[in-house]
């Protein structure tokens, strides 16, 4: 399968570029007038390259790939490039994924004596600089710019595409996916949970929300459980005995402060008195008093 793609100049003033279209995994092949925007008229057509930089448009990938096959017509010219997952500068090799929009940028290199496609005689990048030498290149500058379009195929036939908005203000053009698959997003879409995903697209059932209450664990009516506070925390103490057991035992006491007292049981036996008589627990005083 051969691409091709136009881009004719009609003016002196300004360019017409045509949005071309490129399989992933055929030959693309550009029609292009360099020999108007030829710069360095100095020397033989069959002295000029084209190095050619592509910028995918939306990872910002670069790579750089010279012409093959050049043809110079009388209105145009023509090469190609090849695709090829084994990438080479020199020999026209490049791999145009990830697929979408490419900028095109077409650099004129020229050579004194023989164009010599090396890694130590031809420029690899637009700011590659060589040593004077008839033996190599100079890139003389730009000369054509534009738009591609790569996108893959699926057994012979295009994949289809759908126009994408992203979250930003720019737009790209992505291949066609079922929303049930690749695309879809799990998380929780509730905007009231703590856990809301914005870029969620299903949601999950993760979802967790916030338990209101106090939380600070000073106050008196403080909740271990509450995640978030509401204000609601007291600090009003009354301290007193919460021994339920004490004979003062105060049931609206927040803080023990020590004070329980409890009853000692009371006595259940006689005691026998000097005097050959009994008495009881109420008789008590009355025997500490005598024995005083």
């Amino acid at each position: 399968m051969v691409s091709l793609f136009f881009c004719v100049k009609i003016s002196i003033v300004f360019y017409i570029i045509s949005m071309q279209h490129t399989t992933i995994g055929s030959t693309t092949t550009f029609y292009c007038t360099t020999e108007e925007s030829r710069i360095n008229k100095s020397v033989s057509a069959d002295n000029i390259r084209f190095l050619v930089k592509l910028t995918n448009d939306f990872s910002g990938t670069v790579k750089f790939v010279y012409a093959q096959n050049i043809i110079i017509n009388n209105r145009y010219t023509s090469f190609e490039i090849f695709y090829n997952t084994n990438e080479d500068i020199l020999t026209g090799n490049v791999n145009l994924n990830p697929e979408g929009y490419w900028t095109y940028e077409i650099f004129e290199i020229s050579w004194i004596g023989s164009p010599s496609l090396t890694n130590s005689t031809a420029p690899l990048s637009e700011t590659t600089i060589l040593s004077i030498d008839d033996t190599h290149g100079v890139n003389n500058g730009l000369i054509e710019n534009g738009k591609l379009l790569s996108s893959d195929a699926e057994n012979g036939q295009e994949v289809q595409y759908s126009e994408y908005v992203s979250g930003d203000v720019d737009t790209y053009v992505y291949p066609f996916q079922d929303s049930t698959t690749s695309n879809v997003i799990n998380g929780c879409t509730d905007g009231n949970a703590i856990n809301y995903n914005a870029n969620a697209t299903t949601d999950d059932g993760s979802c967790t929300y916030n338990t209101y209450g106090c939380t600070d664990p000073a106050a008196t009516n403080y909740s271990p459980t509450a995640t978030a506070d509401n204000g609601s925390c007291t600090f009003d103490f009354l301290y007193g005995c919460m021994d339920s057991t004490a004979s003062n035992y105060n049931p609206n006491a927040t803080v023990d402060n020590g004070s329980c007292v409890y009853i000692i049981a009371s006595f259940t036996s006689r005691v026998s008195s000097s005097e050959g008589g009994y008495i009881g627990n109420d008789c008590l005083v009355d025997i500490l008093t005598n024995l005083n």
